[in-house]
């Protein structure tokens, strides 16, 4: 499963961010360092593009390639 609880990754300083959201420097529990992407304002996101963004993950997720960001797993819930 790619769902990672929100108490296992501890955010960092904003490194990036766009229209809809921040990219921050992380610490994921039994993973690291990691990069996170966080949505600005889900509320504002359409729920079609929401399902579009959960298949995308689900296909990222199984790719392998020294030219792609793997992948380690999706926080859908905000933190405690």
């Amino acid at each position: 499963a790619l769902e990672i609880p929100a108490a296992h990754v501890d955010l960092g300083k904003q490194v990036g961010g766009g229209g809809f959201a921040l990219v921050f420097e992380g610490d994921c529990k039994h993973r690291g360092k990691v990069a996170v992407k966080q949505l600005v304002r889900s509320d504002l996101v359409p729920q079609d593009a929401l399902e579009e963004l959960r298949r995308e993950t689900a296909i990222w997720a199984q790719l392998r390639s020294p030219y792609i960001v793997e992948l380690y797993g999706v926080c859908s819930q905000q933190p405690p």
